[in-house]
């Protein structure tokens, strides 16, 4: 009988508990199922001493049956989670019904006494964030004990009890009774409140840490990927899945050969600038960034989850970042440092995406021959250009403005693919590319140079004579005794200049050769040295005067 007591009120006890439910949320709870608890045990002995008395079906018992139900529709409500609606049932309903019958027992019973139990009652049942029901609960007692003392004045007991009839003893017994509830409650709430503002401290930390937690790992982690590991745990598990998604890889061009004749500290703050503004721009597109590799960045759209018009904003990414570097170059400026240009590359492919390494180290990757084909693509950009691949260009079609299409053989293939190059995307992001003047003037004195042809990551030893017969800052007309191929990158240095414009390297790429017959191609520059830079500026200003 014990067992079964005992399994009746841990299961009265636990209603509505759930593991979602926070701790300070708890201690409400299990005060409402034990508070309906004892108002239903208390209306079952109301009945019973009513029926044993031969009273059936009066007033009294109605009223003490309707609290019964009462307290069953309360264990329903909190069972379904509907914890505020509880208390309001259990509150509201519960107090008309005491002081009906209150009313119907009489006032020599001074059992009226005890609605400020339930008044009292109020400060443990509701929790500070639901600060008016509780003081709606209080006024509302108070209303019904008024009530209940007038309707002493007009409504005669149902119950025949006169003063004479009860022993002082048990009256104060009934008021000490009342008085150490009373107290009780107090204390109670006293208790609860400081446990509250325990709690409350411990979960302003928890935020606290959890914020500094995202803070600091967010600049290592993707937003997606870090969000991912945080709501599901088991989300760090290895393991992968086959999506179609956009990548984006991005590079500086001629970065390398420009930060050696730079300080540490000027290349990390060059690079700072850049990736902060860069980044800015990815994240307000939803761009998963998976890797920044020195002065690159691998972007994913669609990974770890799907973006809506994925695609579209893969490319009006991509062109408003290009049309940023004019805020990062401003902001190099302003601080000393050069100007910087960069190529993007963009494929739209399936790869598989996931954990990949060991139970000790973990990255989160994206694996496929797509990811490669990008930075091909990628490779073959200048300095403010965007090349996508054919199935990108396929997908989006009419809304987008090609400025070109070349036939290039990537590294690795067997067979020429199509590039093409955007100038603009129509439709729901509407971006174009602000370009800069690019026509090169002729020059009054021609610029002669070698030059040397890069093949990967090596520098070819056959050398190449000409002249830069056309100039502009960030590109050339060369005349050479023999051209190079298209989208070839070269390694240049001066001729006929002192020893230390003689020893400085700078970079360009082949565009286009200009007149076959005449050895004339178009070349970008992809890295000047400050001092290369000026000795152009010097060639311009005195062919422009």
């Amino acid at each position: 009988m014990k067992n079964i007591a005992s399994t009746a009120f841990n299961f009265i006890w636990n209603i509505g508990i759930t593991e979602n439910v926070k701790p300070e949320e708890t201690k409400h709870l299990r005060i409402l199922n034990v508070g309906a608890l004892f108002y239903g045990i208390n209306a079952l002995i109301w009945l019973s001493i009513q029926f044993a008395s031969g009273s059936y079906w009066g007033w009294i018992e109605f009223f003490e049956l309707s609290g019964i139900v009462y307290v069953i529709i309360v264990f329903f409500l909190q069972s379904r989670g509907r914890y505020t609606l509880a208390r309001v049932v259990l509150m509201f309903g519960s107090m008309p019904i005491l002081g009906a019958t209150y009313v119907l027992s009489g006032p020599a019973l001074a059992d009226h006494y005890f609605f400020f139990t339930s008044i009292a009652f109020s400060y443990l049942l509701f929790p500070r964030t639901e600060k008016k029901l509780l003081i709606a609960s209080v006024t509302c007692g108070l209303l019904c004990y008024l009530l209940v003392l007038y309707l002493y004045t007009v409504v005669p007991p149902s119950v025949s009890v006169s003063a004479d009839d009860i022993q002082t003893t048990n009256t104060v017994i009934i008021y000490n009774l009342l008085i150490l509830m009373v107290i009780f409650i107090a204390a109670s709430r006293s208790f609860m409140s400081k446990t509250e503002d325990l709690l409350e401290k411990e979960h302003n930390k928890l935020a606290d840490m959890t914020a500094l937690l995202k803070k600091m790992f967010g600049r290592y982690l993707s937003t997606d990927v870090m969000n991912r590991i945080i709501e599901d745990p088991g989300g760090m598990e290895l393991g992968g899945e086959k999506r179609t998604v956009t990548i984006m890889m991005t590079d500086l061009r001629g970065f390398t050969a420009l930060s050696e004749s730079l300080d540490p500290e000027q290349v990390v703050r060059m690079l700072n600038i850049y990736f902060e503004v860069m980044i800015d721009v990815i994240l307000k597109y939803n761009g998963m960034i998976n890797e920044i590799i020195g002065d690159a960045l691998l972007v994913v759209f669609g990974a770890p989850k799907d973006i809506p018009y994925r695609t579209e904003a893969a490319v009006a990414c991509a062109i408003e970042m290009q049309n940023a570097m004019a805020h990062v170059n401003q902001l190099n400026h302003s601080e000393g440092l050069p100007e910087l240009e960069m190529g993007i590359g963009l494929n739209e492919t399936e790869v598989v995406v996931g954990n990949i390494g060991s139970s000790k180290r973990v990255k989160y990757a994206v694996v496929g021959s797509g990811v490669n084909l990008t930075s091909r693509i990628e490779s073959y950009t200048i300095g403010g250009q965007i090349f996508i691949s054919k199935s990108l260009r396929d997908k989006l079609g009419d809304i987008l403005r090609i400025d070109d299409i070349k036939e290039v053989q990537p590294k690795g293939t067997q067979n020429t693919i199509s590039i093409y190059q955007v100038g603009g995307i129509a439709g729901r992001y509407s971006q174009a590319l602000v370009l800069g003047e690019q026509n090169p003037i002729k020059l009054v004195l021609p610029i002669p140079f070698t030059a040397n042809i890069i093949g990967g990551k090596n520098i070819g030893a056959h050398v190449l004579k000409g002249t830069i017969i056309r100039l502009s800052l960030k590109n050339a007309v060369a005349r050479l005794n023999k051209n190079p191929p298209a989208m070839s990158n070269l390694k240049f240095n001066l001729l006929e200049v002192d020893q230390e414009l003689l020893g400085r390297d700078f970079y360009g790429k082949v565009l286009k050769v200009e007149t076959a017959a005449q050895n004339e191609c178009w070349i970008h520059f992809t890295g000047l040295p400050l001092e290369v830079k000026a000795y152009f500026q010097s060639h311009l200003q005195h062919s422009r005067t």
